[in-house]
C-alpha cells in the first residue's frame, strides 16, 4: 500500500508530544497497522 500523509504540528504541541515516553511506540504501532511498503518521516522546522 502506498500513501502520503503530510502533518503539520505547531512547535509547542510537537514538543509536548515527543516528551511522552510512549510517543515512538505509538507511532510504530500506527505504522504497523497501515502496513506500508515503506515509510519516510521528514521533519522540518517548526512553526509558531
Amino acid at each position: 500500500m502506498k500513501f502520503l500523509i503530510r502533518v503539520s504540528i505547531p512547535t509547542a504541541q510537537g514538543n509536548e508530544m515527543v516528551k511522552d515516553p510512549n510517543f515512538l511506540k505509538n507511532m510504530e504501532d500506527h505504522i504497523k497497522v497501515q502496513m506500508p511498503n515503506q515509510h519516510i518521516l521528514l521533519f522540518t522546522k517548526g512553526t509558531e
